[in-house]
């Protein structure tokens, strides 16, 4: 009787083992990725991080830093600076921007039409239907009562992403005539909703310079991720961190 009890024992005990093996096998694989480090200076960060910044103006920026998401305007401005900047032109094909707007932002819902986004290369793009064809404007002025201040501090990839993280800041120059004298209001945020310091010069003086560096810590922090799409990594968001 007791080496029947044991023999139970066993089977028991077997049967237990392999049902957790079984658990462990048949167990799905978790959704969390292994990220690797990069330099800042990686050559596909530079490349990716400038495919997602085709202007320094704060006025063309500031809607997407503030949606998290990407307007119809910047889609296709975004395209034809990329465009102009590898192949300077007046005029540009609605075929040339589809592929570049594939290449960017995957498959992605836009709709051709003009716009304005102020960069080196364009200040505003005119869509002729008919022609299927972008006429180049250039000569805009650009807004300097606000500026974009930003630095990359750090990257990282997966198999499947990779995640450029920036520190941003804005500075606003106001111009007070009664007393010649400018302010240089410094905010961390993109909303100018938030001061860090301020700076007063007079007509003649020399100009205080405004570098991120200096505010590094107290800079807002975004994340860029750029998705794996099948073919090449594509850029998706843009989200506020702190």
């Amino acid at each position: 009787m007791k080496k029947i009890i044991i023999f139970i024992l066993i089977v028991c005990v077997l049967l237990a083992a392999v049902q957790v093996f079984l658990f462990w096998e048949l167990k799905e694989p978790t959704n969390e990725s292994t990220f690797t480090e990069l330099s800042i200076t990686d050559e596909a960060v530079q490349e990716l991080y400038e495919k997602a910044n085709p202007s320094e103006d704060y006025d063309t920026m500031q809607d997407v830093y503030a949606r998290g998401n990407f307007s119809n305007q910047f889609i296709l401005g975004t395209a034809i600076v990329s465009i102009l900047r590898n192949n300077p032109q007046d005029t540009v094909s609605e075929s040339d921007v589809n592929v570049a707007i594939k290449q960017i932002f995957g498959t992605i819902t836009y709709a051709h039409e003009s716009g304005y986004i102020v960069s080196d290369e364009v200040c505003g793009f005119q869509y002729d239907k008919n022609a299927h064809l972008y006429t180049i404007l250039k000569g805009c002025q650009k807004n300097g009562d606000s500026k974009l201040l930003r630095k990359i501090t750090s990257a990282r990839k997966s198999d499947t992403e990779y995640i450029i993280t920036e520190k941003l800041i804005t500075s606003e120059t106001i111009y007070d005539e009664l007393n010649q004298t400018y302010t240089i209001t410094v905010y961390d945020d993109i909303g100018k909703s938030h001061q860090i310091e301020t700076l007063t010069y007079m007509e003649g003086e020399e100009v205080p310079v405004v570098e991120i560096e200096d505010y590094i810590d107290q800079a807002s922090t975004y994340e860029y991720h750029f998705v794996f799409d099948g073919e090449t990594f594509i850029y998706k968001a843009i989200e506020k961190v702190s």
